[in-house]
C-alpha cells in the first residue's frame, strides 16, 4: 500500500481534487515510490493529497461566512494565517471579489506586551479599526481576539468584531467579539475535536518569517519586528507546493459548488495523517521545529525517536501521577503518535483514553 493511498482513498468522491494532486505528483514520479521515498517526496504528496484539500476548504468555508456577513476585508492573523492568506487571495479573485485579503503581523507575545497606545498606531495603519472587517486564525482559545477587540473598543470605538477559526477549544472571552469554527467548538461540534492535534496542524500552517515580537516606529511607518527562529526546509516546501496546488486547481476552472468536502471527510483526512503517519512521514514532519510556549524560548523536533520511558511519561495515567503524586515535570512530546512510530513503540488504546479525557477536561472543567 502506497502512502497516498489513505488519502486518495477517502478522495475518491472528489475527482477535481484528486487531479489537481496527480498533477503535482506527475512532476515528481518518485513520491509514488513509498518504499524509495525521500523527505522531499513525502512533503510533496502529504500536502498534494491531504494538507491543501483541508486547509483550501477551510478557508473558502472562511469567504462563504464573510461574504453572508457583508465582511469586506479579511485580516489572516500571522503566523498561522500566512499560507491561508495565500489560498485565501486566489479563491476570492474569481468568487468573492468584494473581500480583500490582507495579511496582520502579529503573535499572542506581541499583543500582550506591546503597549496599547502603539498598537493602536499599527491597527490604524493597516485598516484594522475599520466596523466591516474580520480577522482569521488557526483557533483554540481566543485570546488574540480579546486583545484586538480590547484595542478597537477603545481607541476606535467598535466594540463588536468576527473571528473565523478552524477550531476552537474554548469558547471564547465575553465583550470580545463573535467566533465562528468550521470544525469544532465547546458546543454543538464538541466531539469532533476528539483525537486533533493543535501542535501538527500549526505545523501544516507555517509561515516563512519568525515571530512577531513587538513593533517599531520608522519615519514613514511601523513595522513588525521578527524573531530569529525562522522555518526550516520542510516548512519552505510545503508552502511552494501549496502555492502551486491553488494554481494548477484554480487553472482547472471548477465550478463553485465543486470545491466544498464534506467535513467528515476533512476530519477522517486529518486524522490518518495525524494517527497513523508513516515512518516516512513521522521523521520527515517530526523535524519541523516546534515551540509551545509563547515566547518561542526553546524549540523542540514535533517529533523524534526516544526512549519508551518519556512516551509512557506522556500517556494520562503516567501524567496524573508525575504531576500530583510524584511532582514531577515530564517534557512534553508534541506529536505522540510520530514519536511513537519512530521509536517503534504502539501506543494502543492508551493514546484513545489520553485523548478522551482530555476533551472531558477541556469541555466540562
Amino acid at each position: 500500500m502506497k502512502m497516498i493511498d489513505k488519502y486518495t482513498n477517502l478522495l475518491e468522491s472528489y475527482p477535481l481534487y484528486l487531479s489537481v494532486a496527480e498533477e503535482l505528483i506527475a512532476a515528481n514520479p518518485k513520491c509514488l515510490d513509498h518504499n524509495q521515498l525521500e523527505p522531499n517526496q513525502i512533503i510533496i504528496a502529504t500536502t498534494a493529497y491531504m494538507t491543501s484539500p483541508v486547509l483550501l476548504n477551510y478557508v473558502f468555508w472562511v469567504l462563504e461566512q464573510a461574504e453572508a456577513q457583508g465582511i469586506g476585508t479579511l485580516y489572516f492573523l500571522s503566523r498561522d494565517g500566512y499560507v491561508l492568506k495565500i489560498i485565501g487571495e486566489k479563491l476570492a479573485s474569481v468568487w468573492f471579489p468584494s473581500i480583500e485579503c490582507k495579511y496582520f503581523y502579529c503573535s499572542r507575545y506581541a499583543l500582550q506586551t506591546t503597549s496599547k497606545s502603539l498598537l493602536a498606531e499599527y491597527m490604524l495603519q493597516e485598516g484594522l479599526h475599520k466596523p466591516d472587517i474580520a480577522i482569521v486564525d488557526t483557533g483554540w482559545m481566543g485570546s488574540m481576539q480579546k486583545n484586538i477587540q480590547a484595542i478597537r473598543s477603545q481607541f476606535f470605538g467598535n466594540d463588536h468584531i468576527i473571528g473565523y477559526y478552524f477550531g476552537m477549544l474554548s469558547k471564547g472571552f465575553r465583550d470580545s467579539g463573535t467566533y465562528k469554527t468550521y470544525l469544532f467548538s465547546p458546543g454543538e461540534k464538541w466531539i469532533h475535536n476528539f483525537g486533533f492535534n493543535a501542535n501538527v496542524f500549526e505545523c501544516l500552517c507555517s509561515a516563512d518569517h519568525g515571530m512577531t515580537i513587538d513593533y517599531k516606529k520608522t519615519k514613514t511607518k511601523i513595522e513588525p519586528r521578527f524573531s530569529e527562529n525562522i522555518p526550516n526546509g520542510p516548512t519552505t516546501l510545503q508552502l511552494q507546493i501549496i502555492k502551486d496546488y491553488m494554481e494548477h486547481f484554480m487553472a482547472r476552472n471548477p465550478q463553485k459548488r465543486d470545491v466544498p468536502i464534506e467535513r467528515s471527510i476533512i476530519r477522517k483526512l486529518l486524522w490518518r495523517f495525524i494517527h497513523s503517519p508513516t515512518k516516512a512521514e513521522a521523521a520527515t514532519y517530526g523535524s519541523i521545529l516546534f515551540a509551545h510556549d509563547s515566547k518561542e524560548n526553546q524549540l523542540y523536533p514535533l517529533a523524534e525517536k526516544t526512549d519508551v520511558s518519556l512516551i509512557k511519561n506522556n500517556l494520562f495515567f503516567f501524567r496524573l501521577i508525575n504531576k500530583i503524586w510524584l511532582k514531577r515535570k515530564v517534557r512534553p512530546l508534541y506529536w505522540i503518535e510520530g514519536t511513537a512510530v519512530l521509536s517503534g513503540y504502539s501506543l494502543g488504546m492508551d493514546m484513545y483514553l489520553l485523548y478522551a479525557i482530555r476533551l472531558i477536561l477541556q469541555y466540562y472543567f
